[in-house]
């Protein structure tokens, strides 16, 4: 069942707003059509990760198919820069 507009709670925390923003900043660094970016925080102020999709990761026959999502982005950013420091970087 769909949430009614009077059921949507507005968000009014400051921090919560800012992660947004940074969310919205880094998905305007994307070069897809639509452009998504993600953030991964540690609690409710601290940005760990960011990330935005791209599609430059595979091309067939001249045509772009695959897109790396922005979580997924995200993620790989948080696993090489936190998870895996001092070793091989990981990517897809």
């Amino acid at each position: 069942m769909p949430a009614s507009p009077t059921s949507i709670r507005r968000v009014s925390s400051k921090s919560i707003r800012q992660i947004q923003n940074v969310a919205t900043s880094v998905a305007c660094n994307s070069n897809c059509e639509h452009k998504h970016g993600a953030v991964i925080t540690r609690g409710r102020h601290t940005i760990v990760a960011t990330g935005c999709n791209d599609n430059k990761r595979t091309s067939y026959m001249g045509k772009i198919d695959c897109c790396l999502h922005a979580e997924i982005s995200a993620a790989m950013n948080f696993i090489n820069s936190t998870v895996r420091r001092n070793r091989k970087k990981y990517c897809f």
